[in-house]
C-alpha cells in the first residue's frame, strides 16, 4: 500500500514539474498564453488589438499596407470595411484610391474599430503630414464598436474620459461587462497551457460540432435562413440571425447607443477642428449595410422581408440623416456611398459575396473608392481624374 502511495505521489509531483517546464516553454518560445485566441492581433492599450507584422500584408506598425510611409497624401480610418475584409489588400478601397490618383494612401483600418478609434488614431494620422484624413464610416456596428472598445480597453479610455472631462456614462455601463466572472476556465485559460490547450483542442472541437449541426440542418446555402437574393444580377444572403442581431446596434431608443452616438459627433468636429488647425482635410465617406444597399431592390421585386430588416434600415437611415445634419452644420465634409454601391448593384452586380457575409467585394471595394475620390475632387477639381458613376452633391 505504501509502495502505491509512493508512486502515485511521484507520479503527481513529476507531473506538476512537466507542466511548469512546459508552461515555462511556451511562455518564453510562443505567443501563449493568449486571450481570446491571438494568433493574428497584437495587444494595444489605446486601441485593444492590431495586426501582427509576421501576417501577409500586414506593415511594422500592425496596418495593412504594403510598406509603412511617413508621408501620404491620404490617411484612411475606419474598421473592416476599409481594412478590405473579403479581398486582396490591393482590393481594398485605400489602395484602389491610391492607384486611381498616383498619390500614396495609407490605410489605417482593422476589423471590430470604431469611431472611438479613429479619434484615438487621429495623432498617428496627421503625423503623417497628409492633405486629407478620411473616415470610413460603417454606421451599422462603428457606434456599438464604440462600446466594444470602452470594455475591452476600460483603463485607457476611463483615463482619457477624466482627463478630459467627459462626462460619459458609457464609460462605466459598456465597462460593467470587464467584470468577468472568474470561473475555473478563466484561470486555466490564463496559463499557456491551458491556452495552448483551449486554442488547439476545445475551441477546433466547438466549431467542428457547430459545423456538423449546420450540415446536419442546412445541406446547401439555400437552405440557410434568411433572405435569398437569386436574380441574374445579385446572388447573395441576408440571414435572419444577422438581422436580429445588428438591429440593436443602431437603436436609438437604446441609452446606450443613444450616447455613444451623440458624442460621436463630439469627437468628429473635434477630429475636423485638429484638422483644420493643422491645415489638412478631413472628411466622412457614409458606407452603408448590405441591408440598407439591397433594401430597395428587394422591396422592388417584392420580397418578403421582416420587420427586424424595415426597423434596421430605418434606424441606420435616421442615424445617418442625424449625423449629415449635424456635419452641415459644421462645416464636415462628407460623402454617402449608397447611391454608389446601389448603382452597382443594378450593374455589373454581384457586388457582395454570394453567401452571407456582409462585407463587398473587390467591384464594391470600387463604390467606396469612387465615393471618396468624389468628396476630394470638390475641393481639387483640377487635380484629380474623374471617373463614370453617380454623384453625391
Amino acid at each position: 500500500m505504501r509502495k502505491l502511495k509512493r508512486k502515485i505521489l511521484a507520479l503527481c509531483l513529476s507531473t506538476i514539474l512537466s507542466l511548469f517546464i512546459l508552461e515555462a516553454g511556451l511562455r518564453l518560445f510562443t505567443n501563449f498564453p493568449m486571450h481570446n485566441t491571438w494568433k493574428a492581433k497584437v495587444k494595444d492599450e489605446r486601441l485593444h488589438h492590431r495586426h501582427k507584422q509576421s501576417i501577409p500584408g500586414i506593415d511594422a506598425r500592425g496596418f495593412r499596407n504594403p510598406k509603412v510611409l511617413d508621408k501620404a497624401y491620404l490617411v484612411a480610418l475606419g474598421d473592416s470595411h476599409t481594412y478590405g475584409h473579403m479581398v486582396q489588400p490591393e482590393d481594398a478601397w485605400p489602395r484602389q484610391l491610391e492607384k486611381t490618383i498616383g498619390r500614396d494612401v495609407y490605410n489605417f483600418g482593422i476589423g471590430g474599430y470604431g469611431v472611438f478609434h479613429y479619434y484615438a488614431l487621429m495623432d498617428d494620422a496627421l503625423a503623417m503630414d497628409p492633405q486629407w484624413i478620411v473616415v470610413g464610416l460603417f454606421l451599422h456596428n462603428d457606434i456599438r464598436d464604440m462600446c466594444r472598445l470602452l470594455d475591452e480597453a476600460a483603463p485607457y479610455w476611463r483615463k482619457v474620459a477624466a482627463e478630459k472631462g467627459w462626462n460619459l456614462k458609457a464609460v462605466n455601463t459598456c465597462c460593467e461587462r470587464n467584470k468577468t466572472k472568474k470561473t475555473a476556465k478563466y484561470y486555466f485559460t490564463r496559463t499557456a497551457v491551458g491556452s495552448a490547450f483551449d486554442y488547439y483542442v476545445l475551441i477546433r472541437l466547438k466549431f467542428k460540432i457547430i459545423w456538423a449541426l449546420q450540415r446536419r440542418h442546412y445541406v446547401n446555402r439555400d437552405e440557410l435562413p434568411g433572405i435569398h437574393v437569386n436574380d441574374d444580377k445579385n446572388k447573395t444572403i441576408i440571414t435572419y440571425s444577422r438581422i436580429k442581431g445588428s438591429a440593436p446596434y443602431v437603436d436609438l431608443t437604446n441609452p446606450t447607443i443613444a450616447e455613444l452616438y451623440q458624442f460621436s459627433k463630439k469627437l468628429f468636429e473635434e477630429m475636423n477642428e485638429r484638422s483644420e488647425k493643422a491645415l489638412v482635410k478631413f472628411g466622412v465617406v457614409f458606407l452603408p449595410s448590405k441591408e440598407v444597399v439591397f433594401y430597395d431592390y428587394m422591396v422592388e421585386r417584392g420580397y418578403e422581408l421582416p420587420q427586424d430588416l424595415h426597423d434596421t434600415v430605418k434606424n441606420e437611415l435616421e442615424m445617418k440623416r442625424g449625423l449629415i445634419e449635424f456635419f452641415d452644420s459644421k462645416n464636415i465634409r462628407y460623402v454617402d456611398a449608397t447611391p454608389y454601391m446601389i448603382d452597382l448593384i443594378h450593374d455589373p452586380g454581384n457586388i457582395y459575396p454570394d453567401w452571407a457575409d456582409c462585407h463587398p467585394l473587390a467591384a464594391g471595394q470600387a463604390g467606396y473608392a469612387h465615393a471618396v475620390l468624389d468628396m476630394i475632387s470638390r475641393d481639387e477639381p483640377q487635380a484629380l481624374p474623374e471617373l463614370d458613376g453617380p454623384s453625391n452633391p
